[in-house]
């Protein structure tokens, strides 16, 4: 594997992993934290238009 590649699997599985992690949480607790990244995305998307 080259070093680009090397780097692209580090960015993909860092989020997958954390997210993951997430979804061993009780629902209430994940329905929070989804929540929260829906709203910075929402954010950044309203951002980018603006």
């Amino acid at each position: 594997m080259g070093s680009l590649q090397k780097m692209m699997y580090k960015l993909i599985k860092m989020p997958v992993s954390r997210i993951s992690e997430v979804s061993k949480f009780e629902e209430a607790d994940r329905n929070h934290i989804f929540s929260v990244i829906d709203a910075f995305i929402a954010k950044r998307k309203i951002q980018s238009i603006m």
